[in-house]
């Protein structure tokens, strides 16, 4: 019950300080925050460290997917992925954009729970109440804070208190909105009590350690006929070099997916083709036309650091797992998404391992195969490429 509790305050504004973060006083003082960071595949890392338990855990925040909730509205879904070491649970929220209101509610089955209220612009002296009991917030200041993830200047410092009827010592928080980033460190003490018997107790702190705001959307996956991609494999199998140019050559109908594509790879001695189908915000890759064998693999967009299709993120579900910069022969890419996979059967099992750009496609690849025999492995690196026009 207590760890429900704890999550039910904490689970979406989550990000925490003490009073050696109380903002600077700075030219900033005049700052209005007029937006928050709140689309799909944007991800927020924290450090939080419970004094109660003096455990200290990193939590993954991200936004997910879009979601029906409450019933009649179109909101985001926020996943929490913890270690362990404080909740060792996952949790969802959800949020909504009114016209200058943001909503936070915490997932409690078989409904949802309000949870906090931002309102926007923000300055200095701004003040409002939440649709729930006696909940209040102030704008106290503006100046600048410094966490592990950086300083940042024009931070909204907001102070909060609600539910003074249930408390035994208070409820209240400090946070820290920062332009363009979000809740950048927050810290929270609350205890509830009913006839002397406390229910809950919240005393934590939380940082940001990094953040990755920015996504590749599927508009910017080139799957237009006539792209080309010129590719130097290496395949340690068979000995082989070769120069291997890969062509979006056709369309083609699938009942799996809602458009699709003919890939074709002309090398040498290499050759091949996949079929590229869109369903969703998933594009699938396939080596047959009617069925997706089990050596397939997807891609779900936005892609975007953090971003997993799975339990948690590891190697066994297509993962997003970095973002960094990559140098081909075909140029240098400041902003490349590191994505694996891992799947297979029957002692046959492979992964890929690829990094793709905005535009650009897949600019480099390691694929390898885990069979009863020693591994072997592909290795792919753009040496040229030519985008098609993105309309039909």
């Amino acid at each position: 019950m207590r760890l429900f509790l704890i999550l039910t305050a904490m689970v979406i504004v989550v990000a925490g300080c003490d009073n050696s973060r109380r903002p600077t006083d700075d030219d900033n003082d005049n700052v209005v925050l007029t937006s928050f960071p709140n689309a799909v595949g944007m991800l927020w890392v924290y450090e939080v460290h419970d004094s109660l338990t003096e455990a200290t855990d990193t939590v993954w925040v991200s936004v997910t997917d879009t979601a029906g909730y409450p019933a009649g509205q179109v909101v985001l879904r926020w996943r929490l992925n913890w270690n362990s070491t404080v909740s060792g649970e996952n949790r969802y929220a959800y949020s909504a954009i009114g016209m200058d209101t943001i909503d936070f509610w915490t997932e409690s089955r078989p409904q949802l729970m309000f949870l906090e209220r931002f309102v926007l612009p923000m300055s200095r002296g701004t003040e409002w109440i939440a649709p729930i009991g006696a909940d209040t917030s102030r704008v106290a200041d503006i100046g600048t804070v410094t966490v592990p993830a950086g300083s940042f200047r024009g931070s909204a410092h907001i102070e909060r208190k609600w539910n003074p009827g249930l408390c035994g010592d208070g409820n209240w928080s400090w946070t820290w909105i920062a332009p363009d980033v979000g809740v950048v460190s927050r810290y929270m003490y609350s205890k509830a009590s009913d006839g002397g018997s406390t229910w809950f107790t919240v005393n934590q702190t939380w940082e940001l350690l990094e953040y990755h705001l920015g996504t590749f959307p599927l508009s910017r996956f080139p799957n237009t006929v006539g792209t080309e991609w010129v590719y130097q494999v290496v395949d340690t199998s068979i000995d082989l070099v070769d120069t291997v140019t890969v062509a979006v050559v056709s369309k083609v109908e699938v009942s799996w997916a809602d458009s699709a594509t003919v890939w074709q790879f002309i090398g040498r001695e290499f050759t091949d083709t996949l079929y590229v189908g869109v369903a969703g915000n998933r594009v699938h890759v396939a080596h047959d036309t009617i069925i997706r064998r089990f050596n397939d693999w997807y891609y779900e967009f936005p892609l975007a650091v953090g971003r997993h299709w799975g339990a948690h993120p590891s190697a066994s579900f297509p993962t997003i797992d970095g973002k960094g910069s990559m140098r081909t022969p075909a140029g240098d890419f400041p902003s490349a998404f590191h994505y694996r996979m891992f799947d297979g059967a029957f002692n046959y099992y492979w992964e890929v391992d690829d990094w793709l750009v905005p535009g650009v496609g897949i600019v480099a690849r390691t694929y390898t195969i885990f069979d009863s025999g020693p591994a072997f492995t592909q290795e792919w690196t753009l040496l040229e490429y030519e985008i098609a026009s993105w309309s039909d």
